[in-house]
């Protein structure tokens, strides 16, 4: 007997049909190859998702440095507006000083004056009652 047959022979003593197998071989085939053209299918939608996604971050990253560029922009902006608020408000500090200081120098001088012009009425009068007397 010929290994062929006592094979054929053995699947029909189990009770199989050769002929059924090879159905269900092809079915299982054809089941197996529709399940992965769908995860193909799948797969590609899911990449293209993720493609498409991936852009979108890499646009979102794009907006962020440039946000972020744009705030330390502002914030040096900030920091040198504070600084020269800080050099002006010293400039009027002097300035106020060196004003109250000139006010206090020509109101001096004004009291002088004053104490001058009394000293030198009083001195006239004097003079005058002195001359009057004579």
């Amino acid at each position: 007997m010929a290994k062929g047959q006592e094979i054929e022979e053995l699947y029909i003593s189990l009770g199989l049909n050769i002929n059924d197998l090879k159905l269900g071989f092809d079915t299982a085939g054809k089941t197996v190859n529709q399940a992965i053209t769908k995860l193909n299918n799948q797969n590609k939608k899911i990449q293209l998702k993720t493609d498409q996604q991936q852009k979108q971050l890499q646009e979102s990253e794009k907006k962020l440095s440039q946000a972020e560029q744009e705030s330390e922009k502002l914030q040096n902006q900030i920091y040198s507006l504070r600084k020269e608020m800080i050099e002006q408000e010293n400039s009027l500090e002097i300035a106020r000083a060196s004003l109250e200081q000139f006010e206090k120098e020509e109101q001096a001088k004004l009291n002088k004056a004053k104490q001058e012009k009394t000293v030198a009425w009083i001195i006239a009068g004097l003079l005058l009652c002195f001359c009057i007397s004579k």
